[in-house]
């Protein structure tokens, strides 16, 4: 009997082939006249043979349209009672072991692909788990750093930004990148996470970021999440020669956090390469139990290379300020901005002992906004710096003084001034007057154009004569300016 090619179950069945190279005849008509005790074919109205056909068929063309195979293209099936199914299941046999083989090769060339794919997640420190779909490969982590560092960092500015949550290991990779260029002396790394800080201060004695001199750490929260850190980096400064900026604002120090950090600073043994330290809005608070401010004070008031102080938006005691103004010769800038000065001057106008101790301070820079001075306690402040006659820079902005001040012999007295902020304090009239007589004997605050008296809601013509006084004084013409409302 001659072979047959399989189409479908039908064309199967109705397919006429020769019989002994003669008599045409279908598969129904064989199977009808077949006896079934002398062969596997089981005779009748549905015979049992065309079921099993038509399922192994259907079943035969279902694997081969998955494989992306025409069924139509069939090897030719030799038909011979009881075999042609034994040859059917070897072909579906076949068909199954080659899907298998192709949904393997695609599972593997899918893991292959994710293998390249770097985790996000690991980048950012928070996936851990050893079965990750993704990569945690270093080798991508260390391309990643590379594109990230490209993006983070203002060549121009000199300045790195990484603002991103990252793990250890990418921090790692980043540090590494930066401290190999030399155009980057500014670094700032805020959302740090306690793993990644390890890899910030490894990076530190081990000299990675020879080239950084500035390092922003404000908004880690250090002071709540990572306490230890701030040891670290305390001992880390007493080593450092690199660093001459190190601003930690924002990080819920308190006065333990706080103190841990100026342990860094402690005179003899302490940093001595740092000259600009910022700590502002740390949560600071005196309370005359907590003895910590005590040595707090006494790091403060000895030291001798920080020469920029920022204690903004924390209240650290007047007495603690006393003390820094009167024994520390080295400070030159002092910023107190709001932290509640007004408060300690006394109901009956009594001048509290930091005010007492401008008089002889040896620091030029004062910023006193936002503290709730009262028009007497700004007073005070401007007859005290009078005295000691070596201001060059004061702001007073935003004390709502709405009263007349004398600032004339200030001025006199600090021919050195550059710059006096007097915004947003309802600046009377007859105090304007005052200060256009003192600004003749301050050179220095014309030719900068340091004095801004805007939002006090002066009259256009008032401001039109400041412009003109310090033009006068400057000895340049000036353009005159709008009068701002307060």
């Amino acid at each position: 009997m001659k072979s047959l090619r399989l189409l479908s179950t039908q064309s199967l069945l109705d397919r006429d082939f020769e019989e002994d190279g003669a008599t045409k005849i279908s598969l129904k008509s064989l199977l009808r006249r077949t006896d079934p005790r002398n062969n596997d074919l089981i005779c009748g109205p549905k015979p049992t043979f065309i079921d099993c056909v038509k399922e192994k068929t259907d079943k035969l063309a279902a694997l081969m349209k998955l494989l992306g195979q025409n069924h139509q293209e069939v090897e030719d099936l030799r038909f011979r009672p009881g075999g042609m199914l034994e040859e059917m299941d070897r072909l579906i046999d076949d068909k199954q072991r080659q899907l298998v083989e192709m949904e393997s090769r695609a599972t593997k060339a899918k893991e292959e692909q994710s293998a390249q794919v770097l985790c996000p997640d690991y980048v950012a420190g928070v996936c851990a788990d050893a079965q990750c779909a993704l990569s945690h490969g270093s080798d991508l982590v260390a391309k990643w750093a590379d594109e990230f560092v490209d993006d983070a960092v203002d060549e121009e500015g000199g300045i790195a930004r990484l603002v991103a949550p990252m793990g250890k290991q990418a921090l790692h990779e980043v540090l590494l990148k930066l401290g190999s260029n030399e155009r980057v002396p500014t670094l700032a790394l805020h959302a740090v996470s306690k793993e990644s800080t390890k890899a910030l201060f490894r990076a530190l004695p081990a000299n990675t970021l020879r080239h950084v001199t500035s390092l922003n750490l404000s908004g880690n929260a250090f002071g709540v999440h990572n306490t230890s850190g701030l040891a670290s980096l305390a001992m880390i400064l007493k080593k450092d020669a690199t660093l001459k900026t190190l601003i930690l604002d924002d990080n819920q120090l308190g006065s333990k956090g706080l103190l841990t950090i100026l342990r860094g600073f402690e005179t003899p043994g302490g940093n001595t390469s740092v000259t600009t330290l910022s700590l502002q809005r740390n949560g600071v608070a005196h309370h005359p139990s907590d003895t910590r401010f005590e040595k707090i004070c006494s790091v403060l008031k000895k030291n001798w290379s920080i020469k920029h102080l920022a204690l903004g938006g924390n209240f650290l005691g007047g007495e603690v300020y006393a003390d820094v103004l009167r024994e520390n010769k080295h400070l030159r800038h002092l910023d107190l901005y709001g932290s509640d000065l007004g408060a300690t001057f006394g109901a009956d106008g009594a001048v509290p002992a930091w005010c007492e101790a401008l008089k002889t301070t040896h620091v030029t820079s004062f910023d006193l906004r936002w503290n709730k001075l009262s028009a007497s306690a700004v007073q005070a402040v401007l007859d005290a710096l009078a005295e000691n006659q070596k201001t060059e820079r004061l702001a007073l902005a935003c004390n709502r003084v709405a009263a007349t001040l004398s600032c004339a012999e200030f001025m006199k007295a600090n021919p050195n001034l550059q710059h006096l902020d007097l915004r947003w304090i309802a600046l009377p009239d007859d105090t304007v007057a005052n200060l256009l007589e003192g600004l003749a004997a301050c050179p220095h605050l014309a030719a900068s154009t340091g004095l801004d008296i805007s939002q006090n809601g002066l009259d256009q013509k008032l401001m039109d004569r400041v412009d003109k006084a310090v033009a006068s004084a400057a000895g340049k013409e000036m353009k005159p300016r709008a009068s701002k409302a307060l």
